[in-house]
């Protein structure tokens, strides 16, 4: 029960709406991966590992732009 009280960072405020009906402690700072970037560095120290549950098919960011940052980022392609 514990993962689902540490924050989902979501690009876009439907998706987060949906993880917060689930149970998660979802955010959304926009429909930008540069802001959710700089959300995620706003919470979490650098060095912290992340989890990005992504699609096949996406972008570099927001990922590239935390892995610059010092952040472990781990992907999982879900979809």
């Amino acid at each position: 029960a514990g993962w689902r009280e540490k924050p989902l960072f979501a690009v876009g405020e439907r998706t987060a709406a949906l993880a917060r009906e689930a149970g998660f402690d979802a955010r959304s700072p926009g429909s930008d991966a540069g802001a959710l970037a700089g959300a995620v560095q706003a919470v979490f120290p650098p060095g912290a590992a992340l989890l990005h549950v992504a699609g096949l098919d996406r972008k570099a960011e927001p990922q590239a732009s935390l892995a610059r940052a010092g952040y472990r980022v781990v992907v999982w392609t879900a979809y």
